[in-house]
Protein backbone atom coordinates (compact mmCIF):
# COMPACT_ATOMS: atom_id res chain seq x y z
CA UNK A 1 0.00 0.00 0.00
CA UNK A 2 1.36 3.60 -1.07
CA UNK A 3 1.60 5.71 2.01
CA UNK A 4 -0.44 8.62 0.44
CA UNK A 5 -3.37 5.75 1.29
CA UNK A 6 -2.62 6.52 5.37
CA UNK A 7 -2.93 10.05 5.30
CA UNK A 8 -5.60 12.30 5.39
CA UNK A 9 -7.11 13.56 2.04
CA UNK A 10 -6.38 17.45 1.10
CA UNK A 11 -9.70 17.52 -1.03
CA UNK A 12 -13.07 16.15 -0.99
CA UNK A 13 -16.16 15.89 -2.84
CA UNK A 14 -18.69 18.75 -2.98
CA UNK A 15 -22.16 18.62 -4.47
CA UNK A 16 -20.99 21.46 -7.06
CA UNK A 17 -18.04 19.34 -8.22
CA UNK A 18 -19.89 16.37 -8.80
CA UNK A 19 -22.63 17.74 -10.40
CA UNK A 20 -19.56 19.18 -13.18
CA UNK A 21 -18.40 16.08 -13.27
CA UNK A 22 -21.95 14.52 -14.07
CA UNK A 23 -22.68 17.02 -17.17
CA UNK A 24 -19.23 16.29 -18.05
CA UNK A 25 -19.34 12.34 -18.27
CA UNK A 26 -22.46 11.67 -18.28
CA UNK A 27 -22.52 10.36 -21.86
CA UNK A 28 -19.36 8.84 -21.49
CA UNK A 29 -21.16 6.25 -19.08
CA UNK A 30 -24.04 6.03 -20.34
CA UNK A 31 -23.43 2.99 -22.11
CA UNK A 32 -26.21 1.04 -22.35
CA UNK A 33 -28.99 2.42 -19.79
CA UNK A 34 -29.43 6.02 -19.79
CA UNK A 35 -28.44 7.92 -16.67
CA UNK A 36 -31.66 10.53 -15.70
CA UNK A 37 -30.07 14.03 -15.40
CA UNK A 38 -29.01 15.08 -12.22
CA UNK A 39 -31.83 17.25 -11.14
CA UNK A 40 -33.78 14.27 -10.94
CA UNK A 41 -31.69 12.71 -8.25
CA UNK A 42 -33.31 11.87 -4.81
CA UNK A 43 -33.60 14.69 -2.76
CA UNK A 44 -30.72 15.17 -0.06
CA UNK A 45 -29.51 12.09 -0.41
CA UNK A 46 -26.05 13.23 -2.26
CA UNK A 47 -25.90 15.32 0.04
CA UNK A 48 -25.73 13.55 2.55
CA UNK A 49 -23.47 11.04 1.88
CA UNK A 50 -21.08 13.55 1.25
CA UNK A 51 -21.83 15.30 4.20
CA UNK A 52 -21.39 11.93 6.53
CA UNK A 53 -17.92 11.29 5.02
CA UNK A 54 -16.76 14.57 6.10
CA UNK A 55 -18.45 14.28 9.37
CA UNK A 56 -16.88 13.33 12.88
CA UNK A 57 -18.63 12.00 16.09
CA UNK A 58 -17.14 14.24 18.84
CA UNK A 59 -13.25 14.87 18.01
CA UNK A 60 -13.43 11.55 16.39
CA UNK A 61 -13.32 11.95 12.12
CA UNK A 62 -14.58 8.84 10.70
CA UNK A 63 -12.64 8.63 8.04
CA UNK A 64 -9.49 9.43 8.53
CA UNK A 65 -7.19 8.18 6.04
CA UNK A 66 -7.41 8.17 2.35
CA UNK A 67 -7.94 5.02 1.80
CA UNK A 68 -11.13 4.77 4.32
CA UNK A 69 -12.62 7.67 2.29
CA UNK A 70 -11.98 6.46 -0.80
CA UNK A 71 -13.85 3.28 0.42
CA UNK A 72 -16.26 5.04 2.49
CA UNK A 73 -17.43 7.26 -1.26
CA UNK A 74 -17.70 4.01 -3.28
CA UNK A 75 -19.56 2.07 -0.64
CA UNK A 76 -21.98 4.44 -0.02
CA UNK A 77 -22.73 6.10 -3.36
CA UNK A 78 -23.60 2.32 -4.42
CA UNK A 79 -25.77 1.31 -1.41
CA UNK A 80 -26.96 5.10 -0.61
CA UNK A 81 -28.88 4.79 -4.38
CA UNK A 82 -28.61 9.10 -4.64
CA UNK A 83 -29.85 8.87 -8.45
CA UNK A 84 -32.83 6.89 -9.98
CA UNK A 85 -30.27 5.21 -12.41
CA UNK A 86 -26.41 4.66 -12.77
CA UNK A 87 -25.86 4.68 -8.94
CA UNK A 88 -22.60 1.96 -9.97
CA UNK A 89 -21.09 3.88 -12.75
CA UNK A 90 -21.64 7.18 -10.48
CA UNK A 91 -19.43 5.80 -7.89
CA UNK A 92 -16.69 4.81 -9.84
CA UNK A 93 -16.85 8.49 -11.73
CA UNK A 94 -16.96 10.53 -8.17
CA UNK A 95 -14.34 7.92 -6.73
CA UNK A 96 -11.88 7.76 -9.39
CA UNK A 97 -12.15 11.52 -9.57
CA UNK A 98 -11.58 11.97 -5.85
CA UNK A 99 -8.50 10.17 -6.40
CA UNK A 100 -7.03 11.79 -8.93
CA UNK A 101 -7.78 15.78 -7.20
CA UNK A 102 -5.91 14.21 -4.44
CA UNK A 103 -2.84 12.99 -6.38
CA UNK A 104 -3.75 9.25 -6.89
CA UNK A 105 -5.40 6.83 -9.91
CA UNK A 106 -6.84 3.53 -9.89
CA UNK A 107 -4.63 1.03 -11.91
CA UNK A 108 -7.88 -0.73 -13.15
CA UNK A 109 -9.35 -0.33 -16.30
CA UNK A 110 -12.61 1.74 -16.20
CA UNK A 111 -14.80 -1.68 -16.56
CA UNK A 112 -12.25 -3.46 -14.19
CA UNK A 113 -13.28 -0.82 -11.71
CA UNK A 114 -16.83 -0.88 -12.90
CA UNK A 115 -17.18 -4.82 -12.35
CA UNK A 116 -15.76 -4.10 -9.17
CA UNK A 117 -18.88 -1.64 -8.26
CA UNK A 118 -21.23 -4.71 -9.61
CA UNK A 119 -19.47 -7.49 -6.92
CA UNK A 120 -19.42 -5.16 -4.23
CA UNK A 121 -23.25 -4.57 -5.04
CA UNK A 122 -23.98 -8.01 -5.11
CA UNK A 123 -22.50 -8.45 -1.65
CA UNK A 124 -25.67 -6.16 -0.10
CA UNK A 125 -27.71 -9.50 0.65
CA UNK A 126 -24.54 -10.20 3.43
CA UNK A 127 -25.75 -7.72 5.29
CA UNK A 128 -21.95 -7.35 6.65
CA UNK A 129 -20.45 -3.89 5.77
CA UNK A 130 -17.59 -4.38 7.89
CA UNK A 131 -16.71 -7.12 5.53
CA UNK A 132 -17.56 -5.06 2.68
CA UNK A 133 -15.08 -2.41 3.98
CA UNK A 134 -12.71 -5.11 4.26
CA UNK A 135 -12.59 -6.16 0.64
CA UNK A 136 -12.60 -2.85 -1.09
CA UNK A 137 -9.73 -1.64 2.12
CA UNK A 138 -7.64 -4.61 0.36
CA UNK A 139 -8.93 -3.75 -3.42
CA UNK A 140 -8.13 -0.13 -3.13
CA UNK A 141 -4.62 -0.44 -1.42
CA UNK A 142 -3.36 -3.24 -4.21
CA UNK A 143 -4.62 -1.24 -6.82
CA UNK A 144 -3.71 2.92 -6.16
CA UNK A 145 -1.24 4.78 -7.76
CA UNK A 146 0.56 7.44 -7.39
CA UNK A 147 -0.23 10.41 -10.04
CA UNK A 148 0.17 14.09 -11.26
CA UNK A 149 -2.66 16.00 -11.87
CA UNK A 150 -2.76 19.89 -11.99
CA UNK A 151 -5.64 21.53 -10.19
CA UNK A 152 -6.45 25.23 -11.62
CA UNK A 153 -6.86 27.93 -9.04
CA UNK A 154 -10.51 28.01 -10.08
CA UNK A 155 -10.53 24.25 -9.13
CA UNK A 156 -8.66 24.25 -6.17
CA UNK A 157 -11.15 27.13 -4.47
CA UNK A 158 -14.01 25.25 -5.70
CA UNK A 159 -12.57 22.23 -4.03
CA UNK A 160 -11.94 24.65 -0.90
CA UNK A 161 -15.86 25.03 0.02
Amino acid sequence: MIAELEKPPKYYLNLDLCEILFHEFRDLVSEQEPIPPFHTRFPCKLENILGSIRAGYGDQILYPSMLDVTVAYFQKLIFGHPFQNGNKRMSVLFTHSFLLINGLDFALSQSDFFRLAIEIFELEDLHNDQLIQEVLKTVFAQNVTYTQVILTDELKQQLAT
